[in-house]
């Protein structure tokens, strides 16, 4: 199922952490490799309350109040990003702009009813 990131609700009572190094290494990873987010839902109940995927979840929201040069800052510490050509940087770039007008994502609902 699809859904707007927006509606969303970071669970409250999520146990998992996540340092600033370990949510900045996060952060590259989803802006340069969006495809995994398709192959790993973010799991949510019937309130869209995540069960699953909080950090990817927080990040995407983050994602949704900063701007192209934030992103370029974060990215700047990526060997990938560091490796890549102009083109394919902005093709990056392109790629969260256009989402962040309609930022839909899979989630999978979980069924808590029994």
């Amino acid at each position: 199922m699809k859904k707007d990131i927006k509606e969303l609700i970071i669970n409250p009572i999520n146990p998992r952490k996540i340092v600033v190094g370990q949510k900045r290494r996060l952060q590259q990873s989803i802006m340069l490799f969006p495809k995994m987010l398709y192959y790993r839902d973010i799991i949510v109940n019937k309130d869209n309350v995540v069960l699953a995927g909080n950090q990817r979840t927080t990040i995407l929201k983050e994602i949704l109040t900063t701007t192209p040069m934030d992103w370029m800052v974060i990215l700047q510490e990526n060997e990938k990003w560091l490796g890549m050509t102009e083109k394919q940087r902005d093709a990056v770039i392109d790629y969260w702009k256009e989402w962040i007008e309609n930022p839909i994502i899979d989630v999978t609902v979980a069924d808590l009813s029994e």
